[in-house]
């Protein structure tokens, strides 16, 4: 058949390079998407893991905080410092006492404006 006429071998060929160009496509877009669909969902989960291991240290500390002072509710910036060091341990002592000064200043905004 393919002898007798050349133009239906060339149809053949073009129909198999757009066939499989349109497969191929159709293929990894569909990879793609479910790609994205799982990227997305392990990236909600991790941001909820993250809040809650930030929840959970911030309750730790302020239970070793309250065992030793009666001040409830408020975590010691010594304790705080220990654990910006261990968090950051790159971070040089000038920076995390910057940091402390600003986390105590924002919790003193904090108070002000809500004791108003």
């Amino acid at each position: 058949m393919y002898n007798d006429s050349p133009s239906a071998a060339l149809f053949f060929i073009a129909f198999g390079v757009t066939t499989i160009f349109y497969l191929h496509s159709l293929v990894l877009s569909t990879v793609f998407q479910s790609y994205i669909e799982t990227m997305k969902e392990m990236v909600a989960r991790y941001e909820n893991h993250k809040e809650e291991c930030l929840l959970h240290a911030f309750r730790c500390l302020q239970q070793k905080s309250s065992m030793e002072s009666e001040s409830i509710g408020i975590v010691r910036t010594d304790l705080l410092r220990v654990v910006l060091a261990n968090l950051r341990p790159h971070y040089d002592k000038t920076k995390v006492g910057l940091m402390e000064i600003s986390f105590i200043d924002f919790r003193l905004i904090i108070f002000a404006f809500f004791h108003r």
